[in-house]
């Protein structure tokens, strides 16, 4: 476990731990099964340097460092001399910095390195994107270990595509707390002679068994974008062991160029929600600007009671209506009788008179 170094002019405590360096605190988040993965000292170097080069703290030291490079040699650093001799200059070169301010406390401590053991994952979320390890694709429907980044120049020349091979989390042990990162290791495909960009429709192929020959894996997980591989049909022979890179679209976020703002695609314009109060009960209708006459409050009530009233008269003549059809039934039964017995008398006096 690494401990900070003790030093002559040391800064308010409170002070210190309010500063974070730019690679720490990203988002993004772990899925699955942690594990734990103990770096080799050629995957600590590697992992290491791509922290360093990220941070944007360390950009001004990686000038620097550059500067005097070309002055000493007369060329330009490359990756390889970065990788080599970077780490070592940048812990000496921060010696000689004094006061040491908070900057300068996390950046010392920085410069000494991540803990051997990583932890590791197959599954990560970042910038609206699901990323997984090629192992745990296997057999899958989903294939989101394909990655893609942006090289320095427009073309796409120098643009980096590849697949993830492990996820690691680097812990850099210091200070009052541990200060984590979350790299891709990948398999890269070769820029120069495995990559080929079509004009015509946009389009870039990728040749599946040209790998990149340098040792640079190591990449950080929030600047990297997701792509899948399709490819040829098998009786195109001459694109044989090509596949096509097509983009995905993150989940959540706008696109804004190369770059991916963790923006909700719906965004409320509406700053501050006013408080919700209790409407007040309404005792006239009238308009304090324009003069004219108020209309009583009282009378927003009529259309109710003309309501009621309308429903005791349809009440009314309902039950009226069913009582005059008793009626009419009684008197209908009435006449029936009376005309039942007028018959039978006239039968009586006919039945005499036939005697």
């Amino acid at each position: 476990m690494l401990t900070p170094r003790t030093i002559r002019n040391p800064v308010n405590v409170n002070q210190r731990s309010q500063f974070t360096l730019s690679v720490f605190g990203l988002p993004g988040r772990p899925s699955g099964k942690k594990s734990v993965h103990w770096l080799t000292q050629k995957e600590m170097q590697s992992a290491h340097v791509h922290v360093l080069i990220n941070c944007v703290e360390v950009k001004q030291y990686l000038e620097e460092f550059n500067n005097a490079y070309f002055h000493s040699t007369g060329v330009q650093s490359t990756s390889g001399v970065i990788h080599a001799e970077f780490p070592l200059w940048f812990k000496q070169r921060l010696s000689t910095v004094f006061p040491p301010t908070p900057e300068i406390l996390h950046l010392r401590n920085l410069a000494e390195g991540p803990i051997q053991s990583a932890n590791e994952w197959h599954t990560y979320f970042v910038n609206g994107y699901k990323f997984h390890t090629e192992a745990w694709t296997e057999g899958k429907k989903t294939i989101n270990s394909g990655v893609f980044v942006k090289g320095v120049t427009d073309g796409g020349e120098d643009d980096f595509y590849g697949v993830i091979k492990h996820i690691y989390e680097l812990v850099y042990h210091y200070m009052d707390s541990e200060n984590k990162v979350v790299l891709f290791y990948c398999e890269w495909y070769d820029p120069s002679r495995g990559t080929k960009i079509d004009r015509s429709y946009g389009t870039v192929e990728i040749q599946m068994n040209r790998k990149y020959k340098e040792y640079d894996p190591f990449i950080m997980s929030n600047i990297v974008r997701q792509v899948y591989y399709v490819p040829y049909p098998s009786f195109v022979t001459r694109k044989r062991g090509w596949c096509v890179a097509i983009k995905t679209k993150p989940q959540g976020h706008i696109e804004n160029g190369d770059q991916v703002e963790d923006v909700a695609y719906q965004v409320d314009d509406v700053d501050q929600i006013n408080e919700v109060v209790a409407a007040e009960d309404i005792t006239s209708l009238s308009d304090t600007i324009v003069e004219g006459h108020q209309v009583d409050a009282s009378i927003l009530l009529v259309e109710n009671n003309v309501d009621e009233e309308n429903d005791e008269e349809f009440e009314s003549d309902d039950n009226n209506e069913e009582n005059d059809e008793e009626n009419d039934e009684e008197n209908d039964e009435d006449n029936d009788e009376e005309n039942d017995e007028e018959n039978d008398e006239e039968n009586d006096v006919d039945s005499e008179d036939e005697e």
